[in-house]
C-alpha cells in the first residue's frame, strides 16, 4: 500500500478535499493507498512517522519542504484547472512508473 501526506496551511479544508479526490482516483485506478493529512507546521513530524510515498502540497511553491520522496503541487489536483499534469505525476508515482 502506498502513503500519500496531503499539507496544507491549516489541515483543515483543503488538504481534506484534496485527499478525498486522491483515494477516489487511486480507487478507480486499483492502487491501494492510504491518505492522511497536515498543516504546513506539521510537514517535517509528519514526514518521520508516516514515511509517504509521495507528498501532495496545497501550499505552493513558498513551502520549504524537505523529504526524500516526490512533491506534487496540489493546487491544480483541488480547484480542476490544468490538474492533468498533477494528476499524471501522482499516477505515475504511486504505480511505480
Amino acid at each position: 500500500m502506498k502513503k500519500v501526506l496531503v499539507c496544507c496551511t491549516n489541515a483543515v479544508a483543503t488538504s481534506t478535499m484534496v485527499a478525498m479526490k486522491v483515494k477516489n482516483r487511486m480507487k478507480e485506478e486499483g492502487v491501494p493507498v492510504e491518505v492522511t493529512t497536515c498543516s504546513i507546521l506539521e510537514i517535517d513530524r509528519k514526514i518521520k512517522l508516516f514515511k509517504p510515498d509521495l507528498i501532495i502540497s496545497n501550499v505552493g511553491r513558498k513551502a520549504n519542504i524537505k523529504a526524500e520522496c516526490p512533491i506534487v503541487d496540489g493546487i491544480p489536483v483541488l480547484s480542476g484547472r490544468n490538474a492533468e499534469e498533477s494528476w499524471s505525476k501522482i499516477i505515475s508515482c504511486l504505480k511505480g512508473e
